[in-house]
């Protein structure tokens, strides 16, 4: 199967996060191939990741906090430090 189908494949399947994970592993050159099964678990990894960020994106702009998101940020980053 070529390349290109495996991710139409993925996308149809909306893994579009995976499939992005493969195409940044096999399509670009630099990369060295990986075994089936590290490609397998980056890919699961990285689209639980992306869900992940993109559920708490949308909680936090539904929360509509009384401060910008600039300043929440600014604030994260002074309480870390």
């Amino acid at each position: 199967m070529s390349n290109n189908k495996i991710i139409s494949k993925l996308k149809q399947l909306k893994l579009s996060h995976a499939a992005n994970y493969y195409e940044a592993q096999y399509l670009t050159p630099s990369n060295p191939q990986i075994g089936t099964a590290q490609l397998i678990d980056g890919m699961l990894e990285h689209e639980i990741n992306q869900r992940h960020n993109n559920y708490v994106n949308k909680l936090i702009k539904n929360a509509k906090f009384r401060y910008s998101k600039a300043r929440i940020e600014i604030w994260i980053i002074v309480v870390k430090d």
